[in-house]
């Protein structure tokens, strides 16, 4: 098991959950979800047990997938923007 790290924010425990980011449609939500509605399509940030084939997620680790975009992209979510965000800079910077 990983040690305690910035990466590894809970203890590492059993079972640990495997996956970070993906992205998938909502097939439930929760009482107190304000954001989202079944059938939204979604990037989830955080460790989230993504490699299940279903997960439970946050509002707050949730981003909606824009529209048009497919869901093999918007599972990459997080290295697309960032990406997005160091193209920009250097852009800027041009």
């Amino acid at each position: 098991m990983p040690p305690k790290t910035a990466e590894f924010r809970q203890e590492p425990c059993f079972p640990f959950w495997l996956g970070h980011e993906s992205g998938g449609t909502i097939v439930e939500v929760g009482a107190k979800v304000n954001e989202y509605k079944i059938g939204d399509k979604v990037m989830a940030f955080g460790w989230c047990n993504n490699f299940a084939d279903y997960f439970v997620a946050k509002e707050f680790q949730l981003q909606p997938v824009p529209t048009g975009m497919d869901m093999d992209l918007a599972s990459l979510g997080e290295l697309l923007l960032s990406t997005y965000w160091m193209v920009s800079l250097k852009l800027l910077k041009s």
